[in-house]
């Protein structure tokens, strides 16, 4: 309901840095609420509520998109979208940012405090042992990467870990102990996330790398038939596809993780085995699993 603090289009249109014309198209879609007043000449004009303007407003000086996000904490789309949906991470909620931008926009702050919040919790000192969690991720194939699990586990202390600062992304600085591997194996069993987001559908070559556990050279191979931009992220990939491919395949470095032994050596027991290579997927997972985890 429209507070009796209103402003006219041409307002609006500009706090917002949009046309009016593409502000009376949110209009008409119903992201933004108006009411119709009649001018001195006897036209209806609509008119904006003003409280709803400025909040939005303040949104957007304040704005992380879902794909910066993902790319400070070095993780997918679909891990940030996680984080937003467990609320770790704050949704700015109102549909204009939606309609405006196209994907999920998030509260900088919140990113911020999030941040803060795992240095305090990092408490393991440096040792030799320790992994990267970049790294310790790929004990999960197959499927997405339940991040928004991983990073409730890390600010609680249930999972112990090492911050160091520096310039790369999140998860490669965050650093745990090997022998909780099984720990981060077991979040598989967790399942899908809630659907109070809109998850996306498509998603990059990079993010399919991700749930592939495979790297940069594997991915343009899988997917070599899908034109990517030089230095883009363009979202072309259907993630059900990727998916159905992950559920079939199984890489040597998700094998070294489960079995504790180096990539090399789970490689080659894995084709002493008859565990047949697929391609730059890696094995058959069916195989595999009953071969060495049955």
């Amino acid at each position: 309901m429209l507070t009796g603090d209103i402003l006219p289009i041409k307002k609006v249109a500009k706090i917002l840095g949009m046309g009016t014309a593409e502000v009376a198209q949110l209009r008409r879609d119903g992201v933004l609420r108006a009411r119709f007043v009649i001018d001195e000449m006897g036209r209806p004009q609509p008119m904006f509520d003003r409280q709803e303007i400025e909040n939005i407003e303040k949104g957007m000086a304040s704005r992380l998109g879902i794909d910066t996000l993902a790319w400070k904490l070095g993780i997918s789309r679909n891990g940030a979208e996680q984080l937003a949906e467990a609320r770790l991470i704050e949704p700015l909620q109102h549909p204009f940012f939606l309609a405006r931008y196209g994907t999920l926009q998030v509260a900088q702050a919140s990113s911020d405090a999030l941040q803060g919040n795992l240095y305090r919790a990092g408490v393991l000192a440096a040792e030799e042992k320790l992994m990267c969690l970049s790294t310790a991720i790929k004990v999960i194939g197959g499927e997405t990467k339940p991040w928004s699990t991983l990073f409730g586990k890390l600010l609680d202390g249930s999972l112990p870990f090492r911050i160091e600062p520096g310039p790369k992304a999140l998860v490669r600085r965050i650093f745990i102990r090997r022998q909780d591997l099984s720990v981060i194996e077991e979040f598989c069993a967790v399942g899908g996330v809630a659907s109070n987001t809109a998850f996306s559908h498509l998603i990059s070559k990079a993010d399919a790398g991700e749930i592939l556990n495979v790297g940069p050279q594997e991915v343009t191979e899988l997917f070599a038939d899908v034109p990517t931009r030089k230095g883009g992220r363009a979202k072309h990939l259907r993630l059900e596809d990727v998916l159905k491919m992950g559920r079939r395949h199984i890489t040597s470095a998700e094998l070294s993780l489960r079995r504790n032994v180096s990539t090399q050596r789970a490689y080659r027991d894995a084709l002493a085995s008859g565990v047949r290579y697929l391609g730059p997927a890696g094995f058959c997972r069916a195989s595999a699993v009953a071969k060495f985890f049955a």
